[in-house]
């Protein structure tokens, strides 16, 4: 097995298909020991000294190149967790080695043994030095990813027939490999050290995990088991008859009850979707996806649909300063209950689940352009889901792909080169908060910077919500499809909205200029209003004859709309290279048209 949890097996046979049998195969995570490394970050003295090892509050930044290791104490059989971000790759690559024979030293310098992991920006190896060199493994690097932090699990376990190698990355196994060696020379304890041969002017930082023990609040969400003092309703036959003037059938939940019980017997009999609502929160489930679901499930399962308040103290991680949790998170919860066993985590939905969120209950002053709906990761990280906001109703909604905390978030983005008078600046702020733009740093938006042809059109691309579905070949000699751009230019193809160039040149790195950008954001209005044909201006831009042919209609009839203004000459300046803030306002322009 890959990693821990259940599948259910159906065999049929080949000749009647009407014979067939079903085994449900639950394969338990392992229990390492977990060697938490937090301590050893701030003990300064433990650490190889040198220029390149700077410290934090409890962390410690490494720059390269070179190798530099904790000789505070020796590490054996466990998993080593703390939490990593790596900068840029550039050509070289960040690792890890355990078990090493000394500190500072690589493993092919003077027999230092030891089990190592390098991390490329493409690949990932893993290698044994007995002293010489094995490469044991190499996988695609589809888990490290430059610029961001991960919660990295890491060690060699003493196991029944050697020495199990294991690495995970947020969660997810990477490498899982057993070392057979009758006569490994490598030692059962040994050093831990960080390798960085990326650049001297790139760093990998280590922090501590801080995951908790059950019951914290502190760190990484590990899904609970249900508790006994957690009341959940039944839904009876009864029930069913209850349902509202459009057929909805609704469950109120008191305060102590944390959510719904549905047999198999109730889930033949549903005609009608359910909602289960508790507090500010409001959930909403197809009859249909939830016989799906239990079809999944042995015969006589039963679905449990869990909605859990918790207190803003007690989530696992707190948001950083930019973000104020607006309300109630709650925790939620998707249980296949059978008799006698443990409670089945249903983790994967065959279609999303709409969620919507009470705002202002109690009249609580936020800014309605700032909302989200965010779930904490296994790394112990909040991630934006998204957020359509409701003025009549009060209510934030969205569609949730799995189950896990959420909250609805503040997000005010604060860039020092974007005052309050900035033009822009409300702009920014909105589309900010939605994810569709970001800085050039956490507080750098680089409001004169450039915006490239790709770049325009991946914010058209997230405005739109757009996925390519892969059903159109790019005609684009320049977009590879490795580049970064690939899929969001592939999405807007798709979707009619961009052109070429050239019929075979995108030149996705060129500058936009405000003719193209004109062109482009009226396909996207066009795309998403269903209005294949919108009324021009008045009279258009005094400069319009200075436009290209083909950009003169939508030219005139962007700014007919206001999604895009001329200056204050009068003159639209169609071969002006757009900057940064323009291309934010008026996106935004389109954000708030539809």
């Amino acid at each position: 097995a890959v990693s821990p949890g259940t599948a259910v097996v159906t065999v049929a046979s080949r000749e009647n298909a009407d014979v067939k049998a079903t085994i449900v195969v639950t394969v338990a995570a392992p229990d390492y020991p977990v060697i938490e490394l937090d301590r050893q970050l701030g003990d300064t003295e433990g650490w190889t000294a040198a220029d390149a090892v700077k410290f934090g509050e409890g962390t410690v930044r490494i720059f390269g190149d070179g190798v530099f290791g904790y000789g505070g104490e020796k590490f054996g059989s466990g998993l080593i967790t703390f939490k990593a971000k790596f900068d840029d790759f550039n050509t070289g690559w960040y690792g890890f080695a355990l078990r090493s024979v000394r500190t500072g030293d690589p493993t092919w310098v003077n027999g230092n043994q030891g089990y190592l992991v390098v991390i490329k920006e493409d690949m990932i190896e893993f290698q044994t030095w007995k002293p010489g060199q094995t490469m044991v493994d190499i996988i695609p690097n589809t888990s490290v990813l430059p610029n961001q932090e991960h919660l990295i699990e890491i060690g060699a376990i003493n196991v029944e027939g050697g020495v199990r190698f294991i690495l995970k990355v947020d969660g997810k196994a990477v490498l899982n490999v057993l070392d057979t060696d009758p006569a490994n020379p490598i030692p059962s304890e040994g050093y831990l050290n960080v390798y960085n041969y990326a650049g001297a002017e790139d760093a990998i930082e280590l922090k501590p995990s801080r995951k908790p023990d059950p019951g914290t609040g502190t760190g990484p969400i590990v899904t609970p088991k249900p508790e006994p003092d957690e009341e959940l309703v039944v839904v009876r036959e009864s029930d069913l008859t209850s349902g509202s003037g459009d057929g909805i059938l609704a469950f109120e939940l008191e305060p102590g009850q944390h959510g719904v019980i549905l047999s198999q017997e109730i889930l033949k009999l549903l005609e009608h979707p359910i909602e289960v609502r508790s507090g500010e929160l409001k959930l909403t489930f197809e009859p249909e996806l939830l016989r799906k679901l239990a079809e999944e499930q042995p015969r006589n399962a039963k679905l449990a649909i869990k909605m859990v308040p918790l207190t803003k103290e007690n989530v696992a991680s707190k948001p950083s300063a930019s973000y104020k949790m607006v309300g109630v998170p709650y925790r939620l919860e998707l249980l296949a209950l059978v008799d006698g066993e443990e409670p089945r985590y249903i983790s994967d939905f065959p279609e999303p689940i709409p969620l919507a969120y009470t705002v202002k209950p109690s009249g609580v002053d936020v800014n309605e352009e700032w909302l989200g709906i965010y779930y904490e990761n296994q790394a112990g990280k909040w991630e934006y889901v998204g957020g359509e906001f409701d003025p009549a109703s009060q209510t934030l909604s969205a569609e949730l792909p799995h189950f896990s905390v959420y909250a609805v978030m503040e997000y005010e983005a604060a860039f020092a080169d974007m005052p309050s008078g900035h033009w822009a600046n409300g702009a920014v702020k909105a589309l900010a908060a939605r994810h569709i733009v970001t800085g050039k740093s956490e507080d750098r938006f680089d409001p004169d910077g450039t915006t490239t042809r790709a770049e325009f059109v991946a914010l058209l691309v997230r405005t739109l919500g757009l996925q390519s579905e892969g059903t159109a070949e790019l005609p684009f000699r320049d977009v590879r499809p490795s580049d970064w751009h690939a899929e969001v230019i592939a999405a807007a193809y798709e979707a009619k909205l961009v052109s070429g160039r050239q019929e075979d040149v995108f030149a996705p790195n060129e500058r936009i200029t405000r003719e193209e950008m004109a062109v482009m954001l009226l396909r996207a209005y066009a795309y998403a209003s269903g209005k294949s044909r919108v009324e021009a201006g008045a009279s258009g831009p005094k400069d319009l004859t200075a436009a290209s042919q083909w950009a003169r209609t939508p030219i005139s009839e962007v700014v007919g709309l206001g999604l895009m203004t001329g200056y204050p000459d009068g003159e639209f300046k169609p071969k002006r290279l757009a900057d940064r803030d323009e291309t934010a306002q008026v996106v935004y322009n389109l954000l708030k048209l539809l």
